[in-house]
């Protein structure tokens, strides 16, 4: 199947991932084939003013197409965490958000990824007959983690015996939008998300697609997501053990999609640029950030844990404006060690030590 071009990505972001999103989709055009086009549609819940406006500049050099689509009112009284904004239930819909003759598959990617190649093979692959298709969830099918999945299973009235490990991740899917629409899984979807179920849902928007598209979603070969804070999961010598027979993918191609993965998503834990890379993948990441027009701004929030440094950096000011304050604290804290006792000399040190190695990480 040769997919028509220029191909459909839609992406959901909110204001706290408006640099992601920037990222996200320059990598996506950078990574693209001197011949492929995209027509890139944002699912916008409040997506800062000067990334927009970069986003639209990038439409000319590229060739592409960037349309931003105002869903806060459409996203309201969904189920929100802290790490599962509402904004996720907005991939849902998508087809109400493209123009009504635009048919045929399009793909949905989360913010919090970085794409490393071309998508017109996946927009090519071969789904069975299938609505969706989908990376299969590697960590709930793992022999630690398989009784969330039975348990999931039961909830939802799920039969998994004929396929017991076909639960699929909602961050990057392939969609049919015309099987999608004959369907009707959107409104399916949403009306779970608005009860009061959603709220006991570990994975609210996982849970719930793969429910109610249960049957009818395809593997999509495996290195067109890759979870960085899973590297494990892709490890050829625990295969056996690990999922014992579950898994869709073969020891080889896990083992390919980590040393050579197409999109990169950094779910669950977030590259901390300024700490380096800590999981596999993330020094692509921290690469093409210091390469970026973004260089100058967090991405993402510090990781909770980071020596107190989370206490002092703002991802919404560049790091060059915050650079006179941190160097103050670090004097602070670091004198305010000697003239303390107990547990405010270890905060102190704790502090002045964090600090100190994230003004070394922005001198470099």
């Amino acid at each position: 199947m040769v997919p028509p071009l220029p191909l459909t990505v839609v992406i959901a972001a909110d204001g706290n991932f408006s640099i992601p999103l920037a990222l996200c989709v320059e990598s996506l055009l950078a990574s693209a084939r001197k011949e492929t086009r995209y027509n890139i549609h944002i699912l916008d819940d409040g997506v800062r003013a000067e990334v927009r406006e970069y986003l639209q500049g990038l439409q000319k050099p590229y060739g592409c197409t960037i349309t931003h689509h105002d869903v806060s009112h459409a996203v309201e009284g969904m189920e929100s965490r802290s790490i599962y904004p509402k904004v996720a239930f907005a991939r849902f819909l998508f087809d109400t958000y493209l123009p009504p003759d635009m048919l045929g598959r399009v793909f949905y990617s989360d913010a919090d990824v970085l794409f490393c190649d071309d998508l017109t093979p996946l927009f090519q692959m071969d789904m069975g007959g299938c609505t969706l298709a989908a990376r299969q969830e590697l960590n709930l099918i793992s022999r630690e983690r398989y009784e969330y999945l039975q348990h999931w299973a039961g909830q939802n009235g799920v039969d998994m015996a004929a396929n017991p490990g076909a639960y699929f991740l909602s961050g990057n899917i392939l969609i049919d939008t015309d099987k999608w629409k004959e369907h009707q899984y959107g409104s399916q979807i949403l009306a779970r998300g608005l009860s009061e179920d959603a709220k006991k849902l570990s994975y609210p928007d996982q849970d719930i697609m793969n429910a109610v598209c249960w049957g009818d979603i395809a593997a999509m070969p495996a290195r067109y997501c890759v979870v960085p804070l899973f590297a494990n999961r892709y490890d050829r010598a625990a295969y056996d053990s690990m999922y014992e027979g579950r898994c869709l993918y073969s020891a080889d191609e896990l083992e390919q999609a980590i040393r050579n993965p197409a999109v990169l998503h950094f779910a669950g834990v977030k590259p901390q640029v300024l700490l380096g890379p800590h999981y596999a993948g993330e020094e692509r990441f921290i690469d093409f950030w210091k390469r970026s027009a973004w260089r100058d701004y967090l991405p993402y929030a510090p990781q909770r844990g980071t020596q107190g440094a989370d206490l002092f950096l703002d991802t919404g000011r560049k790091l060059s404006e915050q650079l006179g304050g941190l160097r103050k604290r670090a004097l602070k804290y670091s004198i305010l060690r000697y003239l303390v006792w107990g547990g405010r000399r270890a905060r102190y040190k704790t502090w002045a030590t964090g600090l100190a190695g994230i003004l070394k990480a922005m001198k470099s």
